[in-house]
Order: C-alpha cells, then sequence, then structure tokens
C-alpha cells in the first residue's frame, strides 16, 4: 500500500492540486484500494478538501491550515470508483481535481 500526498499550491495565480509522485503533477491521483492520500496546504488560507461520488459527498478532512496537512488521512476503498475532489476557496472560487482507485 502507498501513502499518497496532494499539495494544493498556487501556480500562476491559480490554487490547483498537484499529485506528488505522479506523471504530470496533475490533479488526477491514481490509487489503489488501501492507499491512504493526504492534502498539504501551501496557500495563504484555510482549505477543507471533500470527495464526491456523483454528487454526494463521501468524505471531507478537517480545515487545513496554511502550510499544514490534512486530517484524517483518507483510505482508498474498494471496489474501485473514481472520485471528484474540490474545495472552496474565499473569493468563492473553488479548486478542483479527480481520484482514481483501481
Amino acid at each position: 500500500m502507498a501513502d499518497w500526498s496532494v499539495k494544493i499550491a498556487v501556480v500562476n495565480g491559480a490554487t490547483v492540486f498537484q499529485t506528488q509522485l505522479q506523471p504530470g503533477n496533475s490533479s488526477t491521483t491514481y490509487m489503489a484500494p488501501g492507499d491512504t492520500l493526504s492534502w498539504n496546504n501551501q496557500t495563504k488560507e484555510t482549505l477543507q478538501p471533500a470527495l464526491s461520488v456523483a454528487g454526494t459527498q463521501v468524505f471531507q478532512t478537517d480545515p487545513i491550515h496554511p502550510d499544514y496537512s490534512s486530517t484524517p488521512a483518507w483510505v482508498a476503498p474498494k471496489p474501485p470508483q473514481t472520485y471528484a475532489v474540490s474545495a472552496a476557496l474565499c473569493d468563492g472560487g473553488t479548486v478542483n481535481g479527480s481520484i482514481i482507485v483501481s
């Protein structure tokens, strides 16, 4: 089982999710069942990522303050599934990504 970290960072003025140690450092995280995931907030605002499937929220971290990592870590369940990840920004925007468990 692997432990994954998603960095929440500001890149070229936009807040983005960047999956560490995966191709392209993209906003999509690829995991296997049983892997764990946490978010590392490198922005200047408090964020709270939430996961949903088909529009239904299934997990949300505690608020992540600037320069801190999320708790609790999320453990990828069985069966395989695709999750949408989002976190509201102070300016009314949203940062979005996805998690694919296969």
